[in-house]
């Protein structure tokens, strides 16, 4: 059967969602409100797919998806993104994401992305999957960023992306100190002395997109 839980924060939105998907064939359960609801929702007989909002559990997404797959190694995860920093730091650090969209979408998208995972196969938006794809092969190609560590090229994104220090720690579950620490490693192994010549850099490179496009309908992208 399939199933979905909503995880979105509380609201018409959630309502309506609900209601179009129901209508479609999918059983949807929109009642978990929290981290310990949700938990105890995918604890069941039944494998299950999450639409898990980036806004919906105060305490972060990232330790909520692993614990989601302790308690289920099966659940398929959908995360819905509302800004591009939050996109890219969960592309960087977390792998237990099956699909993802971005910013407003049409109802059309949610059920086609519900689709695709509940096949097997991966879903993003055409832009996310653009961006991570660039991601990925700016990391394999480019001598800078293959001299970089995993965590320095997580800061390097997220800093070039627009997130303050304090973001990126409260992101990275690290201390502000710690993220100046990698700031200043960033500097000088690529040689520059600020955050804005790092950014020319990035951008320069293709490893960051010089504006995001912000809505779009979601295909099934090759990333081999």
């Amino acid at each position: 059967m399939r199933q979905i839980i909503l995880a979105v924060p509380r609201g018409i939105y959630r309502s309506g969602l609900a209601s179009e998907i129901r209508s479609e064939g999918w059983r949807v359960d929109d009642t978990v409100n929290n981290r310990h609801e949700l938990l105890a929702a995918v604890d069941s007989n039944y494998q299950k797919l999450i639409i898990l909002s980036a806004d919906f559990c105060s305490q972060g997404s990232k330790s909520l998806i692993r614990a989601m797959k302790r308690v289920r190694s099966d659940t398929k995860v959908l995360f819905w993104s509302f800004d591009l920093i939050c996109a890219i730091d969960h592309f960087t650090s977390e792998q237990g994401i099956d699909g993802y969209i971005y910013q407003y979408v049409e109802t059309q998208e949610v059920l086609k992305a519900c689709s695709v995972l509940h096949r097997g196969q991966r879903y993003l938006t055409p832009y996310l999957a653009s961006l991570f794809r660039r991601l990925r092969d700016q990391n394999e190609q480019q001598p800078l960023l293959k001299g970089l560590s995993k965590r320095e090229r997580q800061v390097l994104q997220l800093l070039c992306s627009g997130a303050t220090v304090t973001e990126i720690a409260q992101r990275l579950y690290i201390s502000r100190k710690t993220v100046n620490t990698f700031r200043y490693r960033l500097f000088k192994k690529t040689g520059v002395s600020g955050d804005v010549k790092l950014t020319h850099i990035a951008i320069g490179t293709g490893l960051i997109p010089l504006t995001p496009i912000p809505k779009e309908e979601g295909v099934i992208p090759v990333l081999s």
